[in-house]
């Protein structure tokens, strides 16, 4: 896995930051953590972070013709389902087939609700569905088997991308479980420790 390439996608408005600095809402400041994490990661690499309130209906293409593209990490940030993300259902389990080939799969990075609800027996989690992909989807997942919570997971979601691109480590598995340690250390909730989970091959070898 070489982080050559990364692509975002947010369900904040925060976009409005850049435009009006009067306002400094919580919607903003929340995309100015989410951009904060992603720049981590790709300084000095191409990166694309869209928005699904700017993008609208043109949110699920935009989405698709990212993953087409080959890309080292794709990162969702949100409301979610196990199935979908967001309450617009932007990406969801069944859009999967339609991914072409990839020259290369993502590390998936899912800080929502459900993502990754593997133990349901009769339908494919997101996570899992693009894990599942031959040749497309994911060839990894970090994502939640329960209900998350907004702060605490931007807290784990930073630590996690400080990790992965300055933490020293030569294999995946090593750098989530430095994350947690770093979250656990800074006391947010601990819960979420066990609600998100590496899917994958924890011995991937992280490229640079």
């Amino acid at each position: 896995m070489r982080l050559a390439g990364a692509t975002q996608f947010v369900q904040t408005v925060g976009i409005q930051l850049a435009r009006r600095d009067v306002e400094r809402t919580h919607e903003a400041f929340e995309h100015e953590q989410v951009r904060g994490a992603l720049a981590n990661v790709v300084a000095q690499r191409e990166e694309l972070s869209a928005h699904v309130g700017e993008l609208g209906a043109e949110t699920r293409p935009t989405i698709l013709e990212a993953l087409d593209s080959g890309l080292s990490l794709l990162g969702y940030v949100g409301h979610g389902g196990a199935a979908v993300w967001a309450s617009e259902n932007v990406l969801n389990s069944w859009d999967v087939p339609s991914l072409a080939a990839q020259s290369r799969q993502p590390l998936l990075v899912t800080m929502n609700c459900l993502n990754g609800y593997f133990v349901a027996p009769s339908f494919d989690a997101l996570g899992e569905a693009l894990m599942k992909a031959d040749g497309r989807g994911a060839i990894a997942a970090f994502s939640p088997s329960g209900l998350s919570l907004d702060g605490p997971a931007h807290v784990l979601h930073r630590a996690l991308m400080q990790e992965l691109t300055h933490g020293g480590h030569q294999r995946l598995g090593d750098a989530v479980l430095a994350a947690q340690k770093t979250y656990a250390e800074a006391g947010a909730m601990p819960e979420l420790v066990s609600i998100y989970h590496l899917f994958g091959d924890p011995a991937l070898v992280i490229g640079r």
